[in-house]
Order: structure tokens, then sequence, then C-alpha cells
């Protein structure tokens, strides 16, 4: 029994030295399998006919994609190439994950600007052509330096009790996998399940623009720059994805939830690690992004560029932080310091960077802007210091040239705004510059290289103002504000709102994490590279209140919120920097802390999900909802007026567009006339102008065509601050009364809800 589990022992030590070398041999294999899938060789050989082997091999070639996409091919790079950087697994596995990501949408633009299509065959060949070269590079400079790391003895990896009796696989697996870690990822896993199953379809109807454009670009091989404003690179990296798995990309933003969430933790987890140290501390934080109402969640369940080009920011910023954090110290950097490993970091920015531009243009500049205020001030207080304002400000210029070449531009419409009330900007700009300036200069002079401050201070021996302030007013404050909000809530929703219960568990959950987020910061800013976040925090802060005022003057969009969400990374890092003083000073430990904590999480778990239950109605679409316009694209053959509730103009899109080369200048929103949802002529007393004249059968005339509207009892609108318009049962039953319309198609689901399509008279 020793003797084959020694045997077993060996054989597991033996793969961890092979490695690398098994995953360049299951690389291949991946590859061959795609290969196969593009040539169609399934059908060639007729192994499609049979159910279970056209399954296996879906199957196989589905998991070879995820793959090939993932790793392939910058893993050599970081893991073979950069081995001995002083990195660890996880930190070289978002690398690795980033890079392919930003690859992919580099290399989709590349194709379509020198061979003027995108294919999955000439993506497949350059990637593997490259990725051969990287493995090609690594062999000849092993056998130069004889220096072999692909097929290097695995004996020097075996313990060295390994014979001994204390010897125990279970002890070893212990020492390198933490049970926490096993517990988040088994959360964040159930978490992509449920994103999976709650959903007929996927959230909301901005995913149906996006999966026209992927299977224009899969279909029609060619890269619509007129749509999306020309911010392609999401649509491109799916549409990879659908080049080489096969999957149907009516399914790609059902389960992209499971990319876009483990990512972000991933790279999440990285930053906090950076930051605190701490391993369970990084842990909680993930934890509490992840599904806390920040906004961070709802960003990652969306199938929404802005996802990934949050993702990619949040990286540059690991990236620069992980310089930043050696320029801070006690003494002034020196030359080596200044420049060692500045290339490796710099070449992996600038590439992220322009990829997150041609993902997501807005969220990219509006994050690049908060980390060149953070340097910005660096670079005046000590140009040694902040000398990585020198590379924000170049990217700054990149992005001005994308932008006018037009990729991303229409993402700035409101820049119309300030072109036409630009005497009004220019005014409160010159009434924001001194007190601007004035919180540059206050936050420069707090600016101290020292050691010592952040613990003298988190126990009151020094600035005990903090403390106090703490144990008096933070938490006593708290929770009146709270019996406050609550009352108001009940004594609003009696006489004024009609909001579900639930909401006001989320807002009791937001204000705890915001306040003790704000609080942490200002506590871990006594630390050098505590400092460098409590002033992201505070940029961020004042971009809401600017966007928060021009969202009064111009309601449409909502960009407070989009900014919000982008915040809640750092609300997150606030919050763990609490957790963080009360282990450095021992607090963790009490009973009532503990209680505390564990109550609050309960509570907000049960919060969170809970309201989204409650709300998902409001924001998933069912199947009785979609079949009616899927049997109008059946059954209609010509350009019609189709009156419909905001974003669903993107289904009718969908099932309505010619994916053929013959259309190639087609624009989505030429394919019917879609009229903009600010008409609202949803309710039956909107079918009339004030003269009484049927405004339905007007349309009619006017474009000499058919006029179809679809009906539903709460509809998406977004007029002003008004995100939903209503109808009551009486307006519904109105229209079966209407003389001038007629009900050609009805659905109804189990509880008798029902969602027809009417047809103008």
């Amino acid at each position: 029994m020793k003797n084959w589990k020694i045997f077993f022992f060996k054989i597991l030590f033996f793969l961890k030295a092979r490695v690398v070398f098994i995953s360049f041999l299951f690389s291949l294999f991946s590859a061959l399998l795609i290969l196969f899938k593009l040539l169609n060789l399934n059908g060639i050989i007729g192994t499609n006919n049979i159910p279970f082997l056209n399954f296996l091999f879906n199957s196989l070639v589905l998991l070879s994609s995820i793959y090939y996409i993932l790793f392939i091919p910058s893993y050599p790079i970081f893991f073979i190439i950069f081995k001995k950087k002083s990195f660890t697994i996880l930190e070289k596995l978002s690398f690795t994950l980033i890079i392919n990501l930003s690859y992919y949408i580099l290399l989709g633009y590349i194709s379509f600007f020198i061979i003027n299509k995108i294919t999955g065959i000439f993506i497949y060949y350059f990637t593997t052509i490259v990725f051969f070269s990287i493995f090609s590079y690594i062999i000849i400079a092993e056998i130069k330096t004889r220096r072999y790391k692909l097929f290097g003895s695995y004996k020097s990896l075996l313990p060295i009790d390994f014979i001994g009796k204390d010897f125990s696989i279970l002890k070893l697996i212990k020492s390198k996998i933490h049970l926490n870690c096993v517990l988040l990822i088994i959360f964040l896993i159930l978490n992509c399940i449920l994103n999976v199953v709650r959903f007929d379809f996927f959230y909301g109807t901005d995913p149906w623009l996006h999966i026209t454009i992927i299977k224009m670009i899969s279909e029609m091989n060619i890269l619509p720059l007129n749509e999306y404003y020309g911010s392609l690179g999401f649509h491109i990296f799916s549409s990879i994805f659908h080049f080489f798995s096969g999957l149907d990309v009516i399914l790609i933003p059902k389960y992209f939830t499971f990319y876009t969430i483990l990512l972000s933790a991933l790279v999440f987890y990285n930053l906090l690690v950076k930051i605190f140290k701490n391993k369970n501390l990084a842990l909680f934080g993930v934890f509490i992004l992840e599904f806390s109402y920040v906004g961070f969640n709802y960003m990652m369940y969306q199938y929404w560029p802005s996802s990934l080009a949050l993702i990619q920011g949040l990286f540059i910023f690991y990236l620069f932080y992980s310089r930043i954090i050696t320029l801070v110290q006690l003494n002034r950097p020196t030359r080596n310091i200044l420049f060692k490993d500045i290339l490796f970091y710099y070449s992996l920015i600038i590439i992220v960077f322009i990829s997150a531009t041609l993902t997501h243009s807005l969220t990219t500049i509006l994050l690049l802007i908060s980390f060149m205020w953070i340097y910005f001030i660096y670079f005046i207080k000590d140009i040694k210091r902040g000398i990585d304002f020198i590379l924000l400000s170049i990217l700054s210029i990149v992005f001005i040239i994308l932008y006018n070449f037009g990729f991303g531009s229409e993402h700035f419409w409101f820049l119309n705004k300030i072109v036409t009330y630009w005497k009004e900007f220019v005014f409160l700009a010159c009434i924001l510059v001194l007190p601007l300036s004035l919180l540059i200069w206050r936050i420069k002079k707090s600016i101290i290289f020292t050691n010592g401050r952040y613990e003298a201070t988190i126990i009151g021996e020094k600035s005990n103002i903090y403390k106090k302030i703490e144990d008096k007013f933070i938490i006593p404050i708290s929770i009146i504000i709270v019996i406050i909000i609550v009352t108001m809530f009940i004594i609003g929703n009696l006489f004024l709102f009609k909001l579900i219960l639930t909401t006001i568990f989320v807002v009791i959950e937001l204000f705890f994490i915001i306040i003790f987020g704000i609080w942490g910061l200002i506590l871990f800013q006594k630390k050098p590279k505590g400092k460098v976040l409590l002033i992201w925090g505070l940029i961020l802060m004042l971009m809401l209140i600017v966007v928060l005022i021009f969202d009064m003057i111009f309601p449409s969009q909502m960009y407070f919120v989009r900014i919000f969400y982008m915040s809640s990374p750092i609300i997150a890092i606030g919050y763990g920097a609490y957790i963080h003083k009360l282990i450095r000073i021992d607090k963790i430990r009490r009973k009532r802390i503990k209680l505390f904590f564990i109550v609050f999480i309960t509570f907000s778990l049960f919060s969170s999900y809970i309201h989204e239950f409650f709300t998902i109605n409001d924001v998933s679409l069912k199947q009785q909802e979609v079949s009616g316009i899927k049997w109008y694209s059946e059954n209609n053959y010509k350009k019609s007026v189709i009156i419909t509730e905001f974003g669903f103009n993107y289904i009718f899109i969908f099932y309505d567009y010619p994916y053929d080369n013959n259309t190639r200048e087609l624009q989505c929103n030429e394919i019917h006339y879609f009229l903009r949802h600010e008409l609202n002529l949803f309710p039956p007393d909107n079918h009339f102008n004030e003269t009484g004249f049927n405004i339905l059968q007007e349309l009619k005339n006017k474009y000499d065509s058919d006029v179809y509207i679809t009906l539903d009892n709460k509809y998406y609108l977004v007029i002003g601050w008004e995100v939903y318009g209503h109808l009551t049962n009486e307006e519904i039953e109105r229209y079966y009364s209407l003389s001038y319309l007629n009900k050609i198609y009805s659905a109804k689901n189990e509880y008798g809800q029902e969602n027809p399509l009417y047809w103008v008279i």
C-alpha cells in the first residue's frame, strides 16, 4: 500500500514538473480541434449525423475554444519567459487573461484594416503562428542557455519529507489552497449560475443590439464601424469565441457572466493583496464587491462593453499601483527603482488601454482622467514619485487620436450640450477654479512620505481626533441616519412613493458600506500607499458631483449612476481598509464586532438578492415578449413604422436585419422607422394631438408604410428622470375597443400576462 501511495505521489509531482509541457500538448490538441471545427470536418466525415459523436465533438470544441481564447497565445510569456519575475501565479494568470482579451480585440481591428474582413480562419492561423513563434523562441533560448524549464527534472520538486511518515498529500494541498479561497470560488460560480437560470434570455435589452453586431461580424465577416460608435472590441472578442466554438450568438450573453464575474474577481483580488498584504482580507473584499448593491456585480452580469472596459481599467490601475507603492516609500526613489521593469509595465498598460478604448471609450477616458489627477498631484509634489504622469499624458494623446478617427466618438454626445451652453460652462469653470486649486494644494500638502503614522493613528497615540470621531460620531450618527431613512421611507411610501419594501433594505446596505468605506479610506491614507487610494476616491467623488449636476440640467442618460458603478471598487477597498484597521488593533476578535459583521453581511446578502428577485421582471425579457417580435419578423418583409418601448427596437433589428454582404452599408436602425421613445404613444389618450387628429394614422400616411405598436403594462421609457411608464388596467382594456387598431399577435404567460402586437388600420 505504501509503495502504491509513493508511486501515486511521484506521478503528481511529475505532472507538476511537466505542467508547461503538458499545457503545450493540450494547446496543440485544442488548436487541432478548433481547426477541425473551422474546416467543418465534423460535417465532412458525417459524424454530425450521429447524435452522441456530434455532441462529444461540439463539447470538446467548446472546451478547447474556452482554453484557447483564455490562454493562447500569451501564457508562455508570463509563465515561462517572465517566470522569475516576482509575481504570484494568480497575478500571472490575470496578466494572461487580460492581455489575451486585449490581443484579440486589437487583432480584430488589424485583421479588418489589412484584409478588409474578419474571419475565424485568419484569427486562428495568425494566433497559432504567434503562439508557436513564442514557443520556438523559448526552446531556442533554452538550448542556448542550457537551462531547461520545459524538460527539467521533476525530482527537484519533491518535498524534503516525501519519504517520511509525516508527509501527506492533503497537508500539501491545504498549504497551497486556502479553504476561504475555495468557498469564494464556489460562491462566485453559484452567482454565475444564478444569472444564467434567472433569465429566459439575459438581462435587459441592450444585448440584442450587441449580438446583432456579433452576427453581422460572424456572418458578413465585416467590422460595422458605423454601429455602436465604432467601439467594437467587445463584439470582436465575442465573435471570435463564436468563430471557434460555434456557440449560437444568442447564448453568448447568457454565459458571458462566467467570464466577467470570475475575471473581475481575480483582478480585484490581486489589487487587494497588493494593498493589504492579507489574503483573507482580499477574499473578503472580493466577496463584498461581487454581491453587494454598490453596483459592480450589476455591471458584471450585464452583457455590456462597459463591463470589459471597467475590468481592463481596474487592471491598468493595478499596474500603476504596483509601481507607485515602490515610489512613495520613505526614501526618494533612485534611478534603478524608477526604471525597474518599466518597459514591462508600460507595454502592458499601453496594450490594455488601447483595447479598452476600442471597447468602451467613455468608461476608459473617465478612468484615465481619474488616474491622471492622482499622478498629477504626485507629479507636482515630486517629479520622481509622479513620473508615471508622463505615460498617462501620452495615453490621453493616444485617446484623442483614436477619438479624431471616430472610434467611440459618439459616446460623447453630451459635448454638444457643452458647446451649446459654453458660456454657462465657462462661467461655472471659473467659479470652480479657485476651490479646486485649493483642494489640490491641500491634498499635495497632506502627502507625507513617512512610516508609523497609520499605527499611531488607529490606536489613538497620534491624531487622537480620528479615534474620537469614530467612537462618538461615525457609529452613533450612522445608526441615527438609518432610523431617519427608514422613517422617511415609510412616510414617503404612504403618500408619495410606490417603492417595494426591499428598496429600503438595499439603501441601508449601501449606506453602511459607503460610510465605512469612506472612513476606511480616511484612516488608511495615513499610510503612504493609502494616500493614493484616498485621492482616487476624492476624484471619483468630485466626478460624481459634476455628473450629477449635468444630469440635473440635462436629464436623460443618468451618467451619475454609471460613475457610481465605476466607483464601486474604491468603495469596497475603503470598506476593506476599515476591516484592516480592526484587524491591526485586534478588535476584530471581539464578540460584538464579529456579531455586527455577521449580522450585516447576512442582511446585505438577503437585501441584495431579495431585491433583485422582486425587480427581476422589470429588466428581464420573457419568451412571450420576444415571440411576438420574432413572429413579426417571420411574416413581414417590408420596412415599417415600429412604435415600441426603449430597447425593444434592438430585438426587431436582431431578427429582421438582412445578414448578407449586399447590405454592408445598411445600418441597424435603418431597417425600420423606429420612433423615439420620447413620444410615449402607449397611453390611448396620447394617440390624438391637440386638434383631435389621430397621430398613429397620420404616421401611416407620412411614411407610406404600415404602423405597428407593441404593448406592455409597464414599459421602459427613460424620459428625463422617468425610467418606466405605466398603463392602467383600464387603458389596456381600451385597446380592445379602439377601431383604428387591430391585434394581430398576442402571447400570454402562465400568469395571464399578455404582450400583444397591434397593427394600425
